[in-house]
């Protein structure tokens, strides 16, 4: 909260400024949104406004988390905030590129849009590494073999819940339509979340069930149920579609099995040392 009362300006300016930068890639890009009923704010202040709300939430979310996650990474300002820069800016390219296994809509398009998206979310990682960080020693653990095994075992659980959900929860996808391309993005986007997790999760906390708990509920979390929420804010959706699909059957879902997916990779390394050490 104190670090919130400092920097609420900060945060205010650097939103502010990473709207305007992906709204301006968007026009540059000639961006046509989807022809849908629009929701209730959308029809009461305009789609236009509507869009430059939802960003400005979602990237003074964004810098909240970097405020809450800056002292646990090493480095100067500028590294901090390329490590965000690249968290944010894979994992957004990889959340817009959906619309396609859902809707089938033009591959070439979809690119062009998560381009745009990244793009805004890398310069914005990089601004908020340099507004809200500090310079800090070299704590990083050295990234052998086994160090990176998180970065299998959070795709892989990643996969596992977004398949649940796809066919027990029945969630909006495409994955019977266009199983291939389904599965190619899943994959992806549980890779974007590894890196991520590498990145700005892994010096969190030494013990794996608070690693977990941090980055999968906290950080991941709050991520997602926001992240999920654009169609719900921009476009008409009932309770009885919002709920089920994007809270409970997107972003909790994607939650807990990230949560799980560090707590066993953690766990396996833990475990690796306490054996090296009694060797």
């Amino acid at each position: 909260m104190i670090a919130l009362r400092n920097n609420w300006w900060k945060v205010l300016i650097l939103s502010l400024f990473a709207t305007f930068i992906d709204i301006l890639g968007h026009i540059i890009d000639g961006t046509v949104l989807p022809q849908l009923p629009l929701s209730i704010i959308s029809k009461t202040i305009g789609m236009r406004a509507t869009v430059i709300i939802y960003f400005i939430i979602w990237f003074s979310i964004l810098s909240l988390i970097c405020l809450h996650t800056e002292k646990w990474l090493s480095g100067s300002k500028l590294i901090k905030g390329v490590k965000y820069g690249i968290s944010f800016g894979v994992m957004m390219y990889f959340a817009a590129c959906e619309t396609n296994t859902i809707y089938g809509t033009p591959v070439i398009d979809d690119i062009r849009i998560a381009a745009v998206d990244s793009i805004a979310f890398l310069i914005f990682g990089v601004l908020a590494g340099k507004m809200f960080g500090t310079d800090s020693p070299d704590k990083q653990q050295a990234l052998t073999k086994m160090n990176l095994l998180p970065v299998l075992t959070i795709p892989l659980c990643f996969i596992i819940g977004r398949y649940f959900a796809y066919s027990i929860l029945a969630i909006e996808s495409g994955y019977t339509e266009r199983p291939i391309l389904t599965f190619i993005w899943t994959l992806s986007m549980g890779l974007s979340l590894g890196i991520m997790y590498l990145l700005i999760g892994k010096n969190v906390n030494d013990n794996p069930i608070k690693k977990a708990m941090i980055f999968g509920l906290l950080i991941v979390g709050a991520i997602s149920l926001f992240g999920n929420l654009f169609f719900p804010f921009e476009y008409q959706s009932s309770f009885a579609v919002m709920i089920p699909d994007y809270i409970v059957g997107r972003s909790i879902v994607d939650m807990v099995f990230i949560t799980i997916g560090v707590f066993l990779g953690e766990s396996i390394i833990q475990k690796y040392r306490n054996s090296i050490n009694h060797s």
